[in-house]
């Protein structure tokens, strides 16, 4: 097969997928790892697509909301190393909130199968890896479902949420600017967000290096109503030094 028409192929799935695995670019493209890869970094040059983990991102319109499948092969190595430093929060018998989103789910499955827990979360992926442990007592908010996303939303969800007092909170942004605070996608996630902060008495903030250079359209909080930020070194020195000069622990890793 020529380059031309590999290449084709190629921006034909970007116009019906947002990601594609490594091994459906070999069953399409009847080429060699190393051929494939050019291709990519060719199309990578042009703004096209991305590799990563698993296999190639295409990217989407600026300012639209990445899909869940997106958000947990985007920036995975960084997002690991987030979850990790943030388990070293979690003590024994502490009773935490989760948020929805791909850095807490790499926090889930890190907690220790032996961990004595509760936990009270509207993700189900994350309600699902940490029930697993049979010294965690999990707590999954119901509501509306959001397809897609695993998550529960709406009247029924804030209400029970509201019940419960936590000592963490973990949550996920999808944009933060250090000066107007945190932001997100989803109209719907906003009130839970807001809710498991003001039920916790400690708000961590996991967040990769690109969501300092994303600005979602829906206002969620301050950055003064963050205790801790944990990114990654790929963040801005900058972004750093004025979150801790406000009095924001920040964690980098």
């Amino acid at each position: 097969m020529l380059k031309a028409e590999r290449l084709e192929i190629i921006k034909n799935l970007a116009k019906e997928n947002e990601i594609v695995s490594w091994e459906k670019l070999h069953s399409y493209l009847d080429a060699s790892k190393a051929t494939i890869r050019r291709d990519i970094e060719q199309l990578e040059a042009e703004g096209i697509a991305r590799k990563t983990r698993g296999g190639v991102i295409f990217p989407r319109e600026k300012g639209t909301e990445p899909s869940n499948e997106i958000r947990k092969y985007h920036n995975t190595d960084a997002k690991e190393r987030i979850a990790e430093a943030a388990l070293a929060y979690i003590s024994d018998h502490d009773f935490i909130m989760l948020d929805s989103g791909s850095t807490v789910l790499e926090l889930a499955k890190r907690i220790p199968k032996d961990r004595h827990i509760g936990v009270v979360t509207y993700y189900f992926e994350a309600a699902r890896i940490i029930s697993e442990n049979e010294n965690a007592e999990v707590f999954l908010v119901g509501g509306k479902v959001r397809k897609g996303f695993y998550t529960c939303h709406g009247f029924m969800a804030e209400k029970m949420l509201g019940e419960f007092h936590a000592s963490l909170c973990f949550l996920g942004a999808d944009g933060v600017d250090v000066q107007r605070g945190i932001t997100g996608y989803n109209s719907l996630d906003v009130p839970l967000k807001q809710l498991m902060m003001k039920q916790s008495d400690k708000v961590i903030l996991l967040c990769d290096h690109s969501k300092f250079e994303s600005n979602a359209y829906m206002y969620i909080a301050k950055m003064d109503q963050i205790d801790v930020v944990i990114t990654d070194s790929a963040t801005s020195e900058e972004y750093i030094r004025s979150m801790r000069e406000s009095g924001i622990e920040v964690v980098v890793v």
